[in-house]
């Protein structure tokens, strides 16, 4: 069941995110599809870091990188921050069968 944590400062967003299993960190200008990252597993845990409006910047994904979060594509269109947070379940629950 997905869930919303807590407003954190963007360090400790970060640090709690990259604890799951599959922390994913979408990112406008990131290379790799969602897809390619989550086909083929099978975590216990998955956590999503979306961006506000106007997205992150290229040290805030470095940043994300460093702590151990995963930069993924959403594709070529830039979504909303509401949006982008239910395209991303409907891929993770197409892929992971949950």
């Amino acid at each position: 069941m997905p869930s919303v944590g807590e407003t954190l400062p963007f360090h400790k967003t970060l640090a709690e995110a990259a604890k799951a299993d599959l922390p994913l960190f979408c990112w406008e200008e990131a290379t790799t599809p969602l897809k390619d990252v989550i086909r083929g597993k099978d975590p216990s845990t998955v956590s999503v870091v979306i961006g506000p409006e106007g997205g992150f910047s290229a040290d805030e994904a470095r940043a994300a990188e460093a702590a151990g979060m995963i930069a993924v594509s959403l594709g070529a269109r830039i979504l909303r921050t509401e949006t982008a947070a239910g395209a991303v379940l409907s891929v993770l629950s197409y892929e992971l069968d949950v």
